[in-house]
């Protein structure tokens, strides 16, 4: 899910399973989205392959993409291989592999002989390294292309940015390297984060747990009896506990209150592999809806020479303390949020949010179609549309194609659906300036309200 296979002789499999921490975050969408994701990595490749759950829909999406493709890049013949395995009621994709590692062994021997295969998972969890050195230890040539989740606290989550509680004189990554970050301490329970509230003076501060995903679980909090209130929302998605213990949680400096003469404030993100971003224009600009939730980025945005400035500043003290923390190595794959403050009467201001190490991103389908169809240097946004379930990959294409919107390679201007499945589509738009883009979108956002599902 991150670059295309260039030559060298190797096999590059793909495999889109969730992590255990997310199975209770209160979003389980992750087993709908993440397996059409993994797709996009087998595009266009000869030596990629993919490994999806044998789902009916997944593989009608998969089918039914093929041919968008193909006839968007004027290939009928498009390669984009993969195989089905059973995942019954697993919520890991992994472990269904690991349960039928004979069938996946021969599956492995039939389609790659003797070549050496890099494993491309969603996140380098037990389970992929568990299934990984059972092919090994059947004589194949397997290995992992990047390095698995460090154990808590850690820089790569939440876990390791702030101060311990526990340990608040010894300051976190974020202060070891000088990189801007909200003040923070990271709790155990709900004492701990109750006499770590009274550290903010009555600011609001985020509660985040550590591990999860989506959001759900975030609340803002004011006063001791919020804390209450923030564990029986824990509880009541299922979050409490995380691998037997209970689940550490950031409680985090709104930036509101930590930037009182703010303007506004904008976010972005930036997609790394090991030393180098992956981000077409290195820096996106998130879209973010009224309700606080992602639904979108927008590539090669102009922040302005000096926020520009001081996000390279940022991302050069994190390569450098990753690989102190990585023992002179920084072998990981993640994306990093980060907030832009605009100031009265002062520059603006970069503070980063939090960064999901350890990981691929849900930026990497545009990251693949935006080099797959020419158009890295371009305005381009990837962005969820509303109210399109019920309406399938080739139905929206063409949809598309009947009202000339359609991106085809070559082209500066039209869409292309990405991952696109009911209760998550999103759709991949070129323009000749963001301001087209967003009258594009604003066009195929009306025509899906007034088509509907059929």
């Amino acid at each position: 899910m991150v670059s295309q296979v260039g030559s060298g002789g190797g096999v590059k499999l793909h495999v889109s399973s969730s992590q255990r921490e997310f199975e209770k975050d209160g979003d389980d969408r992750d087993l709908y989205y993440l397996p059409p994701r993994v797709l996009f990595a087998a595009l266009g490749a000869d030596d990629a392959w993919a490994i999806l759950p044998k789902d009916e829909g997944v593989q009608r999406y998969a089918s039914q993409y093929r041919r968008i493709v193909g006839e968007a890049v004027s290939n009928s013949h498009l390669p984009m291989k993969y195989d089905c395995i059973d995942q019954g009621d697993l919520y890991l994709l992994d472990a269904a592999i690991c349960q039928q590692i004979g069938e996946v062994y021969e599956m492995h021997r039939q389609r790659f002989g003797d070549r050496p295969v890099r494993v491309w998972p969603y996140v380098n969890s037990q389970e992929v390294r568990q299934w990984v050195q059972a092919l090994r230890c059947r004589g194949l040539d397997v290995s992992i292309a990047f390095a698995g989740q460090n154990r808590f606290p850690h820089p790569q989550n939440r876990g390791g940015w702030g101060r311990l509680w526990t340990d608040r004189g010894t300051p976190g990554f974020a202060e070891m390297y000088g990189i801007p970050y909200p003040q923070s301490y990271v709790v155990n329970d709900a004492a701990e984060m109750t006499q770590a509230l009274a550290e903010f003076d009555g600011r609001a501060v985020w509660a985040k747990p550590v591990f999860g995903s989506g959001g759900y679980t975030n609340m803002k909090l004011r006063r001791a009896r919020d804390v209450a209130q923030f564990y029986e929302r824990l509880i009541g998605f299922g979050q409490f506990r995380v691998n037997g213990q209970v689940m550490p949680v950031e409680i985090q400096a709104d930036l509101g209150d930590m930037f009182p003469n703010t303007t506004g404030i904008e976010f972005g993100s930036l997609q790394y592999l090991r030393q180098r971003i992956l981000t077409p224009g290195a820096f996106t600009r998130q879209r973010i809806d009224i309700q606080g939730q992602w639904y979108g980025n927008d590539y090669n945005v102009n922040w302005g020479h000096g926020v520009e400035e001081q996000l390279y500043d940022i991302w050069d003290r994190f390569r450098k303390g990753m690989k102190d923390f990585g023992g002179g190595s920084f072998n990981d794959i993640g994306g990093i949020d980060f907030a832009v403050i605009d100031i009265e009467d002062k520059d603006p201001e970069v503070v980063v949010v939090e960064n999901n190490g350890g990981r691929q991103t849900g930026a990497s389908p545009a990251n693949i179609m935006a080099r797959l169809m020419g158009v890295e240097d371009e305005a381009f946004t990837a962005v969820k549309i509303d109210g399109a379930d019920g309406i399938e990959v080739e139905q929206i294409w063409n949809v598309l194609v009947e009202n000339r919107l359609n991106l085809m390679r070559g082209q500066q201007f039209g869409a292309i659906p990405l991952v696109w499945v009911d209760g998550g589509q999103m759709i991949f738009i070129v323009g000749e300036s963001h301001e087209a883009v967003q009258e594009t979108y604003d066009q195929i956002q009306n025509l899906v309200f007034q088509r509907g599902p059929r």
